[in-house]
């Protein structure tokens, strides 16, 4: 289950994942955790269809998280206490200026962005995908079977702040901001368990550190040469003095 107090809905709601440390952490749970719903875990791809095929248990229809509807998942939490911390958003403005932004950006990948109502910790998903355990079978059985991925609809968690620092910087560094752009689709992917290869995105995020931590290290230099100025202005004029 995904937590003690969680409890169950009306609908059976589960998540595959290769292990329980991986499950905790899929983005897609996070709405379950804030509304205090159960969630079945399965470790086995061959369990996902066990119960698409079973569809209704005990009255309940059986859903995996991953295709929820957002409307349909309860609020079972009876804490409220999170909901005086509201951290900093991007203005509707802002929100609508950045999906325009994805969009031009990834013509090639992304179909729609969407705003997420249903992300905590996380800064993005791909929703209305396809099954990533049918996927995998196809792949097993028959390689040649396997499309590649379509333009994904990506959901951004507009109080993050990976969001908010692209929206930040998209204007003024184009180049980073795509490849953020490029790895938050990807990292998605990943958490849908679609990427077919996860290693094919270690080039640009060894890039994007780079970039960053040469930033980083640009900003720190040039604070010690002023500090250095600083301190040689100042022992002259102690000398003079």
């Amino acid at each position: 289950t995904t937590c003690p107090a969680c409890r169950p809905a009306k609908n059976i709601y589960f998540l595959t994942a290769p292990n329980r440390a991986i499950a905790e952490e899929s983005p897609y749970l996070e709405v379950f955790k804030t509304r205090g719903v159960e969630v079945l875990f399965l470790f086995e791809q061959i369990d996902e269809f066990a119960l698409a095929n079973l569809g209704r248990y005990g009255g309940r229809t059986i859903r995996s998280i991953e295709s929820a509807n957002l409307d349909d998942i309860p609020d079972l939490n009876e804490s409220k206490d999170d909901e005086a911390k509201q951290p900093q958003e991007l203005s509707e403005n802002d929100q609508n200026k950045l999906k325009a932004w994805l969009i031009k950006a990834l013509p090639t990948r992304l179909s729609n962005v969407r705003i997420s109502k249903r992300l905590v910790n996380s800064p993005a998903i791909v929703v209305d995908h396809e099954s990533a355990a049918v996927r995998q079978m196809l792949k097993m059985v028959d390689e040649s079977r396997v499309s590649e991925l379509g333009k994904q609809t990506l959901e951004i968690n507009p109080k993050h702040p990976v969001i908010l620092g692209l929206a930040g910087v998209y204007e003024k560094d184009e180049t980073l901001a795509k490849m953020v752009a490029e790895q938050l689709v990807d990292n998605a992917l990943i958490a849908a368990g679609l990427l077919d290869d996860p290693r094919s995105v270690l080039p640009r995020l060894n890039q994007i550190l780079e970039k960053t931590l040469g930033q980083a290290g640009s900003s720190t230099a040039d604070a010690s040469a002023a500090a250095g100025k600083k301190d040689a202005s100042g022992a002259e004029l102690f000398e003079e003095g």
